[in-house]
């Protein structure tokens, strides 16, 4: 319960900035686009609660660094991929992401700057070993235990994470 109540301050804070941009808007008599608000709010919220950092659309009023497209974009790229046999084995390798950097479109491009994005904020909370007042998703993964009781590994976290904000800004969508 404590977490729910700290979540909701973590989104009423939100939802303050994202009315504040829509009274800028109102006040420049400039079109207001829901469908692109909805989404920006809703990362945002998704990526404070997950890993305590939002990824700042309301307040830039824009798709920061692509990371929409490349959500979404890896969703298309995963069932298309998921029909190949080995696919995994073409993106997890140590040459893809050097050919994808200069060879591959948008949507791969931002798949990997979105997973760098997801690394960081693991590693920086990983490693500060600093509690929140009110814990998120990325807290409770760390802190959470194996079978037989030692810490979790950081790619376990990793996996976590990612999973949580791919699945979550998905159902947003």
């Amino acid at each position: 319960m404590t977490s729910i109540l700290g979540y909701e301050q973590k989104i009423q804070k939100l939802l303050d900035a994202n009315w504040l941009q829509f009274t800028h808007l109102a006040a420049t008599k400039q079109t207001l686009d829901m469908h692109h608000w909805a989404s920006y709010f809703a990362y945002d919220v998704v990526s404070e609660l997950a890993l305590g950092r939002a990824f700042g659309m309301v307040k830039q009023g824009r798709d920061v660094d692509d990371y929409m497209k490349a959500v979404l974009g890896n969703f298309w790229m995963g069932a298309n991929l998921g029909h190949i046999p080995g696919q995994r084995k073409w993106l997890n390798n140590p040459i893809s992401p050097y050919l994808i950097r200069f060879f591959g479109g948008d949507t791969l491009k931002g798949t990997f700057k979105f997973r760098e994005y997801v690394r960081k904020a693991v590693q920086d909370r990983f490693d500060s070993k600093q509690k929140r007042d009110i814990p998120d998703m990325l807290q409770h993964f760390i802190e959470a235990k194996d079978r037989d009781g030692s810490s979790v590994s950081f790619s376990d976290v990793m996996k976590e994470a990612s999973i949580v904000r791919m699945f979550s800004i998905f159902g947003f969508c």
